[in-house]
């Protein structure tokens, strides 16, 4: 994964079972990437939010959420979920979720 030199990795922390969130902080945005593994449903409640999109990403099918400047990417790792959470621009974020091959790097 293609992380801006300015970002230092705060730490890698289970957060419930089978759930893995990496925290990333540079002095002004932040990122957090969590994988969820096979078996895990996300559901979200689009009410709220600024815009949402149906999106693809390395041919794998995910969406885009943003609220108050936060950009929330979720992909579909055929099973296991990767959710990038972050107060980058959106098209960073993209940058970023287009560099990671696998749900395990």
């Amino acid at each position: 994964m293609d992380v801006p030199e300015s970002f230092l990795c705060e730490g890698t922390f289970l957060v419930g079972k089978n759930i893995i969130r990496t925290r990333y902080q540079s002095l002004e945005h932040y990122i957090e990437i969590t994988e969820y593994s096979e078996g895990y449903k996300l559901a979200y409640d689009n009410e709220n939010q600024d815009s949402h999109n149906d999106i693809e990403i390395n041919g794998l099918p995910g969406k885009i959420f943003r609220k108050n400047g936060i950009t929330t990417i979720v992909l579909d790792y055929a099973g296991a979920i990767l959710e990038m959470e972050s107060d980058l621009p959106e098209e960073t974020l993209m940058e970023i979720a287009k560099s990671i091959k696998s749900v395990n790097e």
